[in-house]
Order: structure tokens, then sequence, then C-alpha cells
């Protein structure tokens, strides 16, 4: 495997190793930014609308107590340990997989916003 400088000081790979990296190939990183990219201004769209106001997670939440941690994995696309912390309210997921789990917890999308 051919080794050199790491001339980026964000980049923990020479760029002959990063491009040896499947998994660091161009097309792959430019995919995975631009999958990056889109929940974020999801994520923003959301956060404007109002999904993300103080308590507003809260009944999401709540919603969940019969819905199953595979239930919640399918649906997010999530790690086990990742949907039973939402489901118990240690991490907050962010407003892009509010509706999905909303609609899990049999909850209108309006009880996720309060009165405007």
């Amino acid at each position: 495997m051919p080794t050199g400088p790491v001339t980026n000081p964000q980049a923990s790979r020479c760029p002959a190793c990063q491009g040896n990296d499947p998994r660091q190939a161009g097309a792959v990183r430019a995919s995975r930014g631009l999958a990056i990219s889109r929940a974020r201004a999801r994520d923003a769209e959301l956060s404007v609308a109002g999904f993300d106001s103080p308590g507003a997670w809260e009944p999401v939440r709540a919603s969940l107590s019969t819905v199953g941690l595979c239930a919640i994995m399918a649906r997010c696309g999530v790690s086990k340990s990742t949907a039973w912390s939402w489901k118990t309210g240690r991490t907050t997921p962010a407003p892009g997989h509010w509706r999905s789990l909303a609609e899990l917890g049999a909850l209108e999308l309006s009880e996720l916003v309060g009165p405007g």
C-alpha cells in the first residue's frame, strides 16, 4: 500500500492512500456529502416550520412507548442503540425523523406543532 505525507490537516490519510480506499473514492464522498447536505436542508426546513420548538419532541417520544425497536430501526434506518435512545428520551433525533416516528406512534402531524 503506498504511503506519503498527509498534506491536508483535516485528513487522516495521504492522498494516495485515500484513493485506494473504496469508502473514500471521489464518487462515494460526493454522494455522502450530498446526502448530508440534503438532510441538513430538510432539518432546517422543518425547524422553520416549528417542528423543533421546545417540547415538540415529547409527544412523539411518548407515542413510541408501544412501538418496537425493530419498527423504529426499519423506518428510520438507524441502529438498535439509536432507536432505544430515542424511545427512552436519552437523545432527541433530528427533526427530519419526527414525521416518520410520529406516524409510527399514530400521531397526527398537526400534533407536532403547537399553536402558531
